[in-house]
């Protein structure tokens, strides 16, 4: 029995052996026999190659679990109708029109920015409709996501089979990426935005950029130079966030530069990189060399152009070696020291280099209003967030991340721990300082949460002086030895270093860019993995040890898949039902060249389903948001909203029930310096019906902070400092009267009268000298086939109850020049779900709006605001 137990350990022990300690070497194989190729699948490469066939069939089928909900006519969001009426002008007329008039009514917008995108969507669905003559180009924005999203995955295994020279880590990161749920919602079935393509060419270029790095002639490293630089300018002409490639691979020379010493070669594939890069950009789009130089978000230009001078400064400036013996520094770090002034002090003045926006793109700092109310560009948390997002695969992350670290590090003797604990803290001080929105230990978080860019800061700080007395110990200043004894040969771990740690700064700042972090999360994680079993197979006690990592990563991507799968298939389209009706009107209903005014977020719909002009849309590209959100939303004095809607072309305006819960987040953007419009809109669910004489008495419990400071029988509660916690109202004979808010506070309660209550038609004001501004409607509550009239309230403050928005759609007052063309009938109420959760439902409204004569255009209706 206890040989058969030996017999069984050993088979396993030798079967994880031979798997996590075979494979490697596959490039020197290759490089001894022109028949590698074949000698690979004979060597059991095949099981590789099989895996990855199992991978991408998994990831694919994850992302397409909610083609059923599209019914092959939605998309997911609101973006991708943006490209596919682009694509679709472009198959019938052949091109895109200088402007689209159908944006940012009446100005347009320039359709250059957008061509390469939309000419990819229109040129690979007639290429697909050449071999699948059935299939609509609906259909092919439907599926383009998982179809691109898994030949990237191809590209995303050979890359980093190239990296790391080791297929299982290949395997096993393009297992991660292909499950983490942060990597899948913008993947899917119906995301038919440009990330899937700016993806796909974000991994074309890194595959060509490490091949170019590895090249042995300068006529290869100048080809896969040209192509990965190509890469990189398709990406970024795909989407504005291609410049965190340009800026890791930036980042990446410089501190290989300052480590290894860029031979002359590699300086030429550099500076072809830069070039064909320039280029691409250039002409991909349509920007010209000058807004290049001059443009605020072009600070990977400006490092790129910084190492390609330092570099000609080290190869060039005798006196750089002397100054090195001098005192004492390595050359290389001289170099970077004359070419810092030389390159950015230019690139501040004429605008290259903006610190300002370096913190708002890493680390969401300077955000506009408008910024800051858009969900995809708020800060994230970890526990809220991150953790949704990749789960227990984030551990392997950040060991991963860590590890990969130490081994690029540990040849450097007695510093390699010390460097390595201060890369850990470096990462581990951007997960605190986002760990929680609702923290458990305040001041431990918020250490973090408020200084972690001054650690950040300290701890690079940190980095160089460790760099300058590493240097001192191994004599670099005296040429004679250098780093590239200590790193030759891992240099391009740094890349994934770089990108890794670039990723996470994204992450935090904005929850659209967790994806980014995806990637090279999943590498590390993979390459954490598989040297981990790799070195506990070696040993037989370990053993054990080693097979429950393994089934916990295997754990880990089944739940990850899981998670994924759930998410999915649940992901249909919010066109349907209301939106696509009022869209459907809108085409049929009114002449070409009318004006859609609404909020910005409905945009493509307009344009695309309802073929009509917008003023706003998801681009945000005028930065008209706060006179939208002030004149056509919250607008109180009809000159001047009259003249806005002139200025602009208005001719219909639209409001939904989705104005409610974004009251905030529009008003805010719209009030002025002293926030004068900003306020939210409240909602109060019956709690108690008490008897009284001749009736009875209502009582609704729920929360509004004060928008303004309230003033009543000499009692003043501050903006912000009190709340609303309930309202009651009195029924008497049928008839409602005498409505009362019950404010809170510093732990008292004050009661004060309500000057207007509104039915389901009109609205009654209250005669009371002490009585507040503000207005309460009644609203019913819908429970399956139940229904109670009088189950919820909602509250308008004196702000809300003035404005255009909450005279027009909650109030239902006649305002003229308004006339009402549409109600698609769904009543305004709180519909409660089987599960408990209870959401506003409301119609959708449009109303034609006539212009009088006398209302003027006025010009600063069209200037872009600071505000977004």
């Amino acid at each position: 029995m206890n040989d058969e137990l030996e017999r069984r350990k050993e088979k396993i022990f030798s079967t994880v052996s031979t798997f996590f300690n075979k494979g490697k070497g596959t490039f020197e194989a290759n490089e001894m026999s022109k028949s590698g190729f074949l000698k690979n699948f004979e060597r059991g490469d095949v099981g590789y190659y099989l895996g990855l066939l199992i991978v991408l069939i998994v990831g694919f089928y994850i992302r397409t679990r909610n083609i059923v909900l599209l019914h092959g006519k939605y998309l997911l969001g609101l973006d991708p109708y943006f490209f596919l009426r682009y694509s679709r002008t472009i198959i019938e007329t052949g091109g895109l029109p200088v402007i689209d008039y159908l944006r940012y009514a009446p100005a347009g917008y320039p359709t250059a920015r957008f061509q390469t995108v939309s000419y990819m969507f229109a040129y690979s669905y007639k290429l697909l409709k050449s071999f699948l003559p059935s299939m609509s180009l609906t259909d092919w924005h439907i599926i383009y996501g998982p179809v691109v999203t898994i030949i990237s995955f191809v590209v995303f295994f050979f890359l980093v089979k190239e990296l790391f020279e080791d297929k299982r880590v290949a395997l096993l990161s393009t297992a991660f990426l292909a499950v983490v749920p942060a990597y899948i919602y913008r993947t899917g079935a119906g995301f038919a935005d440009h990330e899937g393509w700016a993806l796909l060419f974000m991994f074309i270029a890194y595959y060509f950029f490490i091949v170019m790095w590895k090249a042995q002639t300068l006529k290869k490293g100048v080809i896969y130079s040209i192509l990965s630089a190509i890469a990189a300018g398709l990406m970024i002409a795909a989407w504005g966030g291609g410049k965190y490639l340009s800026v890791s691979i930036a980042l990446f020379l410089i501190f290989v530069f300052a480590i290894l010493i860029i031979s002359k070669k590699q300086g030429v594939f550099i500076l072809t990189w830069l070039i064909t890069y320039t280029l691409a950009w250039r002409y991909l789009r349509k920007d010209t060399f000058w807004m290049i130089l001059t443009s605020k978000r072009s600070l990977d230009f400006a490092m790129l152009v910084f190492i390609i001078v330092t570099i000609l400064i080290y190869l060039y400036l005798p006196q750089v070696k002397e100054w090195a013996t001098k005192f004492k520094l390595p050359p290389q770090f001289i170099a970077l020291l004359i070419a810092s002034p030389l390159v950015f002090i230019p690139g501040q003045l004429i605008g290259t280099v903006s610190i300002q926006q370096v913190l708002k793109d890493f680390a969401g700092f300077g955000f506009s209003r408008f910024q800051t109310t858009v969900s995809e560009s708020m800060s994230t948390f970890f526990f809220n967030t991150w953790w949704n997002q990749f789960g227990w695969s984030y551990l392997f992350i950040f060991l991963g991340s860590i590890y990969l670290f130490y081994v690029f590090v540990k040849d450097i003797g007695k510093w390699n721990y010390v460097v390595t604990a201060w890369f850990g803290v470096f990462h581990a001080t951007l997960i605190l300082s986002i760990l929680s929105n609702n923290p458990k230990y305040v001041a431990f978080t918020n250490l973090f949460a408020y200084n972690y860019l001054y650690i950040i800061i300290t701890i690079l700080v940190g980095f160089g002086i460790i760099y300058l007395l590493i240097s001192r110990d191994y004599r670099i200043f005296e040429i004679n030895v250098n780093f590239r004894k200590i790193f030759g040969g891992k240099e391009l771990y740094l890349l994934i270093i770089v990108w890794f740690s670039l990723a996470i700064l994204l992450g935090k700042g904005s929850s659209r860019l967790l994806l980014m972090v995806a990637p090279p999360g999943a590498i590390v994680a993979g390459y954490f993995v598989v040297n981990a079993v790799r070195e506990l197979a070696k040993h037989k006690k370990l053993i054990a040890v080693s097979v429950a990592l393994l089934l916990f990563t295997l754990f880990i991507l089944f739940t990850g898949a899981q998670q994924g799968y759930n998410a999915n298939r649940f992901s249909g389209s919010g066109l349907p039902g209301q939106w696509e009706a009022s869209m459907d009107w809108i085409r049929e209903n009114t002449p070409e060249g009318s004006v859609i005014g609404h909020w910005w977020d409905y945009g493509y719909w307009t344009q695309t389903v309802g073929e009509r002009a917008s003023v706003g849309d998801g681009g945000n590209n005028m930065g008209w948001n706060h006179y939208l959100g002030r004149e056509v939303m919250t607008g109180r004095n009809p000159d001047e909203y009259l003249s806005y809607m002139k200025t602009h072309t208005i001719t219909h305006i639209l409001y939904s029930n989705e104005e409610i819960g974004k009251y905030w987040a529009y008003s805010f953007i719209g009030s002025d310096e002293s926030l004068d419009r900003a306020s939210t809109i409240g909602v109060f669910s019956l709690a108690t019906i008490s008897e009284i004489r001749n009736g009875e008495r209502l009582v609704y419990n729920g929360y509004w902070p004060t928008d303004n400071d309230i003033v009543f029988n000499q009692v003043v509660i501050p903006r912000q400092k009190g709340a609303i916690r309930g309202i009651s109202i009195e029924r008497i004979d049928g008839k409602l009267s005498a409505p009362t808010a019950h404010f809170f506070y510093n732990g008292q309660q004050y009661d004060a009268k309500i000057n207007c209550v509104c039915s389901e038609d009109s609205c009654e004001e209250i005669s009371d000298a002490t009585a507040i501004p503000g207005c309460i409607k009644i609203i019913p509550v819908i429970q399956g086939p139940q229904q109670n009239n009088i189950g919820a309230i909602i509250w308008l403050s004196d702000k809300v109850s003035g404005g255009l928005f909450g005279e027009l759609y909650i109030k239902n007052t006649e305002i003229s020049y308004f006339n009402e063309v549409y109600h698609d009938n769904t009543p305004l109420a709180v519909y409660v779900t089987s599960n408990g959760a209870s959401s506003i439902i409301g119609p959708t409204r449009i109303w034609e709006v006539t212009i009088p004569d006398y209302i003027e255009e006025n010009e600063i209706y069209l200037e872009r605001s600071e505000h977004g």
